[in-house]
């Protein structure tokens, strides 16, 4: 089940650039991918993190950004909303 998400005038259901699954045969692990190449705002940051934190299919949130920035301004995002890292981890790396 898909939950839509609104944050002022941002609503959106989480659609990742890239879903896969991990895990082996007794476990499954879902990974949504976000490729984040340039900066957005920081109210969608929020209503993305808002959107991943109670999608039921989504394990897991990586974003892949080349730029520090960036992965700061999520962060930063994700620390406003109160995301629950502990029930739904948000992951990074690095790109060139």
């Amino acid at each position: 089940m898909k939950r839509k998400v609104c944050l002022s005038a941002h609503c959106l259901s989480p659609i990742p650039d890239l879903r896969f699954e991990l895990g082996g045969p007794n476990k499954k692990f879902n990974v949504a991918l976000e490729l984040e190449r340039t900066r957005k705002s920081n109210a969608r940051y929020q209503t993305n993190l808002l959107s991943y934190s109670v999608h039921e299919h989504v394990d897991l949130v990586l974003f892949v950004t080349s730029h520090e920035s960036i992965e700061g301004a999520i962060k930063e995002a994700a620390l406003k909303i109160n995301y629950p890292f502990d029930k739904k981890p948000v992951a990074f790396a690095k790109t060139s």
